[in-house]
């Protein structure tokens, strides 16, 4: 399960996050830089929405100053 946990306007640890089974919930940020990936400029991997079924791929967008970019990852 991925998602994005908290209010931006409220909380001081707002993020997207990664739930599995064996890990529990952690960052997703975090959990794809320990993996070895990459975030490829992006500052967070914000609004994560979708996952294949088999849980490998996730996709999402993430927003700045320039704009909207959509990300996916797998």
């Amino acid at each position: 399960m991925v998602g994005f946990s908290g209010d931006p306007n409220i909380d001081l640890n707002v993020g997207p996050f990664i739930w599995t089974q064996q890990l529990g919930t952690a960052n997703l940020d975090d959990f794809v830089k320990l993996m070895g990936g990459d975030l490829l400029c992006l500052s967070t991997l914000n609004s994560p929405n979708s996952m294949s079924a088999d849980g490998t791929t996730i996709g999402g967008y993430s927003g700045d100053m320039l704009g909207y970019t959509g990300w996916v990852i797998g």
